[in-house]
């Protein structure tokens, strides 16, 4: 019988920065307002908000708080067990420049984002005609590539 190679899991970039917040909280002050992310779809995009917004709120508690709060907010209760998986699947090493790889990691998710509303609009055009609203979209988006 063989035996198979592990594999390495692909940490996403939502759970990624999610990750560097819950081992550098005071990080989420360097980030911009955390509503902008809201229409994302991605896997975790709602805990990361919550995170963000909390860590913002209170950038004096540490993780251990932030878990004793959630704990009783039955909203936020359901991520406790989301953030523990998260902060064990890939610890941030203590020599990392941890800022310059949470803003690199948010400017890919937002790249991602830029190129997916763009792959949209493009398809659609195909297929009917745009409104005015996504032809001006598009157009934005089309020019921000530049």
């Amino acid at each position: 019988m063989q035996r198979q190679a592990p594999r390495s899991r692909t940490v996403s970039l939502v759970n990624r920065i999610i990750s560097i917040l819950l081992h550098r909280p005071a990080l989420a002050r360097e980030l911009k307002d955390p509503e902008a992310l809201g229409n994302l779809q991605e896997s975790n995009i709602d805990l990361l908000i919550e995170l963000l917004t909390y860590l913002r709120q209170h950038p004096d508690n540490s993780l251990g708080t932030l878990l004793v709060d959630w704990q009783h907010d039955s909203q936020r209760a359901a991520y406790l067990m989301i953030l523990n998986e998260i902060s064990h699947l890939e610890p941030v090493p203590v020599s990392a420049d941890s800022l310059t790889e949470l803003r690199d990691a948010l400017s890919r998710l937002l790249s991602r984002h830029t190129e997916n509303q763009l792959d949209r609009l493009l398809k659609k055009q195909r297929q009917t005609p745009l409104t005015q609203d996504e032809k001006n979209l598009l157009q934005q988006l089309l020019l921000s590539g530049r």
